[in-house]
Order: C-alpha cells, then sequence, then structure tokens
C-alpha cells in the first residue's frame, strides 16, 4: 500500500489480491423533499475464494423501505491510484458524485448525482482523518474514514421508474475497510437541521484488538465550517449511557466542551455487512431516525441544540458498555 494512502482515506485502501478483506464507500442522498432518500454502498469483498470474492453495489430505497445486493465479478471493480474514483461496470463513484447505470432482475437505476460544497473531515499529519492517531495502528478489524459530513446536491436519478430530482438535496459520503464490522457498534448521522450549517455524525463500538477489546467511539460535529472533535483518541470520555429499545440517550464530554445525544431509531430495513471479508452479516439501518443534541461549554453555557432529522441510524444486537 503507498504510504500516501494513509493521508487519503477516500482512495481504495486495499488491493486485489487480499484474503478476508473488504472496503466500501457510503452514499446517502436525500432530495430537498425529504421524502426521497437513497443510500448507495459499492464495495469489493476479497474472501480468498475465487468463487465467492466478488465486487457488489447495495442500494437502499428508504421511500420503499426496500434494499437491494447486486453482486458482479471481482474483475469489475477497478480503482485509481491515489485518487477517490472507482467504478464497478458501468457505474462510478468518486469525489465529485455517481453515475450509475444498474438493471437487474430487481432494481432499475440510472441517472448522475453531483456533489457541490463539501464539508469535509480534516486531515492532518498526525491525524489522517476521523480515526486520528488510531489510523496508524496496526491489526484492526475495521477502519473508518468520514469523506465528507455535508455537500449540496445537484443531479436526477430513475429508479425503478420512479424519478427523483436531487437538486438542492444534500449528501453524506463515508467508508469503512478492512476484515470485520466491530462486536457492535452504533451509528448515527444527520445533516438536516434548523441551522443548514450544522451536521453530525458518531460512532460507537467495542473493538477488537490483539485479543482483547475496547470501546471505542468518534463523534463530530460540525457548526458554521467548525468542527468539534469527541473521540478516545482526543481524551473525551463518556459520561452516561443508556440504551432502551430503539432510544439511546449518552453524553461525552473533554476539558471544554459537553455533548448530549438522544438517538431514535424510526424504522429499519436490512443491509449485508461483512464478517471476516465476506458479506454475511446483517445490519438494521435506518434513514428516518432523529438525532437530539446539546453542544455545551464545561460551564454550561450552550454553543447549539438542536433536532436533526432525515437522519442515518444503525444499532447492532447485544450492545455491552
Amino acid at each position: 500500500m503507498s504510504l500516501i494512502k494513509i493521508w487519503k482515506p477516500e482512495v481504495f485502501q486495499g488491493g486485489l489480491d487480499k484474503k478476508k478483506y473488504f472496503e466500501g464507500w457510503y452514499f446517502k442522498l436525500v432530495d430537498s423533499s425529504g421524502e426521497n432518500i437513497v443510500a448507495l454502498i459499492p464495495g469489493i469483498s476479497l474472501t480468498g475464494d475465487k468463487k465467492q470474492s466478488h465486487c457488489f453495489i447495495q442500494v437502499l430505497d428508504w421511500k420503499m423501505r426496500k434494499s437491494y445486493y447486486i453482486k458482479y465479478s471481482p474483475d469489475a471493480f477497478v480503482y485509481a491510484g491515489n485518487i477517490f474514483h472507482i467504478s464497478i461496470e458501468d457505474n462510478t463513484f468518486s469525489g465529485n458524485g455517481v453515475e450509475l447505470n444498474i438493471e437487474d432482475n430487481s432494481l432499475k437505476l440510472r441517472g448522475s448525482v453531483r456533489l457541490l460544497d463539501m464539508v469535509k473531515w480534516p486531515v492532518s499529519f498526525f491525524s489522517p482523518g476521523a480515526m486520528g492517531w488510531y489510523r496508524f495502528v496496526p491489526f484492526m478489524e475495521c477502519y473508518h474514514g468520514i469523506i465528507s459530513t455535508s455537500s449540496n446536491l445537484e443531479g436526477f436519478l430513475n429508479l425503478n421508474s420512479r424519478p427523483v430530482d436531487f437538486k438542492n438535496g444534500k449528501g453524506y459520503v463515508e467508508k469503512d475497510w478492512g476484515r470485520s464490522f466491530p462486536r457492535w457498534w452504533i451509528w448515527f448521522q444527520s445533516n438536516h437541521f434548523e441551522d443548514d450549517s450544522v451536521s453530525i455524525t458518531g460512532s460507537i463500538a467495542k473493538i477488537p484488538w490483539l485479543n482483547k477489546s475496547f470501546t471505542g467511539f468518534i463523534i463530530g460535529v460540525f457548526i458554521n465550517g467548525k468542527i468539534f472533535k469527541f473521540s478516545t483518541y482526543t481524551n473525551a470520555h463518556i459520561k452516561s449511557f443508556m440504551v432502551n429499545g430503539k432510544n439511546v440517550s449518552f453524553t461525552v464530554e473533554d476539558k471544554k466542551y459537553q455533548l448530549t445525544i438522544d438517538l431514535l431509531m424510526i424504522d429499519s430495513a436490512a443491509l449485508a455487512s461483512p464478517k471476516h471479508g465476506e458479506m454475511s452479516g446483517r445490519i438494521e439501518e435506518s434513514l428516518s431516525s432523529t438525532i437530539k443534541f446539546t453542544l455545551s461549554k464545561t460551564n454550561n453555557a450552550v454553543i447549539y441544540s438542536g433536532v436533526g432529522k432525515n437522519s442515518g441510524m444503525e444499532m447492532s444486537e447485544n450492545i455491552d458498555f
């Protein structure tokens, strides 16, 4: 692997000769009305068995509460070296947007959507993306990158004969790569707040490492161009944590700030998730959840408080925080 890729988490991090390896990108596209939400997940699954290895495009049509998993030969996966640009047959995914031409027995999806004015997670020499210095830690089962917490959209898709105009819509892009997803995790994201400059993305997970495990978290709050980071590597800590059915509430804080979050998962649809490189796991994802958060200084002076709509949320089973 080219070392420069460490500071470019958006590009393909793996190699086509790897075994028990997956890599996938996640595009969430919301039209201006909020009625049409589409998640696109292009990726590759390398199991070590040529018959099982494949690349894929997962599609979640939230309006219909239906997901699709389209398999392709691993030879259909083409990537650019140090540039974020991948293609799977006639479909391309990049930092500029997506171009789709899928015709399957159950799914017909054509069109293109551009990503404009992307709000990116900052990258620096000692903190190459959302994982911070954990990106340098070897032998982790899963690595995570946040490419854009929010972007404006322009373009059009035809989804099973349903036209969707994404002009003035909002997008979000992230990715994961490695062997398997964590033992358990909670993921959440929204860029639909009353203040258009606000977005939030985060995850809490039980992470296996060297025959042990630890609970790690990454949360980024963006307000008017400024990022507030709460993470294991920033010495923030989880002050309280509660799960009640599909509702998750917790508070994290560091020396300067406190963040209180209340998540409510509303509806869900099943997506495939990786286990030892195979896309054999299942996770329920929602794209209509709500995220209520309050960001304040440690002296309780509120910086922002609001509720995010059209929120993405995943919550695996057996959470043993």
